[in-house]
């Protein structure tokens, strides 16, 4: 209920945990935060982009107006299938005693699979403000190179969770990640994933 503008609507989906599979109630123990935007509209997507909190707006440059930018179209081949709409998994969250079960990435890839019949997934994998203080370009060489290879290093380990759902590195801004339905990679990716369902915990 964020959004003012007709493009784009902000969703919440619920991660539910079942003591036996006649428990229709269950104990809600994770959630995702996600916006689902429509393409072609008349709302620019920079100002659909504008209105959530976070850091939404890091990807105003993967998008023309209210299209995909063309490199981003290329690369995912979105031109060979109907592109509706862009889902965007923001802030994922498992309750901390259930967490290193892939219930997380579950939910993510999910997630796409019911909210996104055909069209593009796009996301960032860290805060963007996660960098830290850069070092004095210049007065250190060997520091500035620490300091990218540790930043690399970092959007590395924290992208992996997204890569296991079926997302890769966006080619026009690397730090982004993304993939189109136009690919088998999502529904490869749930159908990894699908164990995960039946997880005793």
């Amino acid at each position: 209920g964020h959004s003012d503008l007709d493009a784009c609507l902000d969703w919440f989906a619920e991660l539910v945990k079942a003591e036996d599979i006649d428990d229709v109630e269950g104990v809600v123990v994770g959630s995702l935060d996600f916006t689902v935007i429509r393409l072609g509209t008349a709302d620019p997507i920079a100002l659909c982009l504008d209105q959530f909190d976070g850091d939404h707006e890091m990807l105003a440059g993967l998008f023309d107006g209210n299209q995909l930018a063309e490199q981003v179209e290329e690369q995912f081949e979105t031109l060979t299938v109907v592109t509706e709409a862009v889902l965007i998994p923001n802030i994922a969250f498992v309750t901390e005693p259930l967490r290193g079960h892939d219930l997380g990435l579950w939910l993510v890839a999910e997630t796409i699979h019911r909210m996104l019949p055909t069209g593009m997934v796009l996301t960032w994998p860290y805060p963007a403000d996660c960098t830290g203080p850069a070092p004095d370009v210049g007065a250190d060489p060997d520091a500035d190179s620490a300091h990218i290879a540790a930043l690399d290093s970092a959007i590395g380990r924290l992208a992996d969770p997204f890569r296991r759902c079926g997302l890769t590195p966006v080619e026009s801004a690397p730090w982004a990640l993304g993939m189109s339905t136009a690919f088998e990679a999502l529904p490869v990716a749930r159908s990894r994933l699908g164990a995960v369902r039946g997880t005793a915990v």
